[in-house]
């Protein structure tokens, strides 16, 4: 399983949007373009352009599949694929701090999490807020009990927000399926967040039977999780994880494109 994330500094100003601009038409394949058009909010669009060169690059790197080549489809449940290599799989994610994707050659579920910001002050994050009214509300009772007994509350619930959603993810079901409708389980004594954590998905109408497994790492104020059905994603050597700078990642494709 390869992993690939890019810490994110967002540059307000007219200038920068249209450099950004002028790098998704030029760079991304025709679906990432268009999704990065699609937003509103030129923080998110930001990221975006982000993860869209994270994905073409990982692919390019790990399969030898360029931009030109790249055709996006939907499963019914809305899980993206590669159409013609679904032999592929991987899942994208962007959250303030960071973009990141997982690629692998079994399904896979990714998300990133960070503490809240307020994109009128982009640099400045703040903690985040309400978290316990928030996994009461969406949470099983298991996972809000562990938040309930934590003296590290806003960082156990982003690694468990985290976790939860590579696992919907994974399933390709989104947030069609309640997050409380299954359960994330781990060693608490595991619960350093300069380690990688290892955790469990159970259903709670499958008793006894493990969902899906899942590792749990981080990166300043952002949690990561790749979810896997594949016990193989527990050997956590097995995952490589490798940082990128955006200005690289625009480098990179931009040398593709001169060639």
């Amino acid at each position: 399983m390869n992993i690939y994330i890019s810490k994110l500094n967002f540059d307000t100003g007219k200038e920068k949007s249209a450099a950004y601009d002028k790098y998704a038409a030029e760079l991304l394949c025709r679906q990432r373009y268009e999704k990065y058009i699609a937003y509103k909010s030129e923080r998110a669009a930001f990221e975006s352009f982000a993860a869209g060169l994270l994905f073409q690059t990982g692919i390019e790197k790990l399969y030898g599949i360029g931009k030109d080549e790249i055709e996006i489809e939907i499963t019914e449940k809305g899980k993206p694929y590669l159409k013609g290599h679904e032999n592929i799989h991987f899942s994208i994610s962007h959250t303030g701090q960071y973009a990141g994707i997982a690629i692998g050659d079994f399904p896979v579920g990714f998300d990133a999490e960070c503490a809240g910001y307020d994109e009128k002050k982009s640099d400045e994050q703040k903690p985040d807020e309400k978290y316990k009214g928030i996994a009461k509300r969406f949470f099983s009772a298991d996972e809000t009990l562990l938040l309930d007994n934590s003296d590290d509350d806003p960082w156990l619930f982003r690694r468990l927000w985290a976790m939860k959603e590579s696992y919907l993810k994974l399933t390709g079901l989104g947030f069609s399926k309640t997050l409380d409708s299954f359960s994330i389980i781990f060693d608490e004594a595991d619960n350093d967040k300069n380690e990688m954590l290892t955790g469990y998905a159970f259903e709670h109408e499958k008793e006894n039977e493990t969902a899906a497994y899942l590792k749990c790492f981080t990166r300043d104020e952002t949690a990561f999780s790749v979810c896997c059905y594949d016990e193989r994603i527990l050997n956590g050597s097995d995952i490589i994880i490798e940082e990128i700078m955006l200005s690289e990642l625009i480098e990179t494709e931009r040398g593709r494109r001169r060639v």
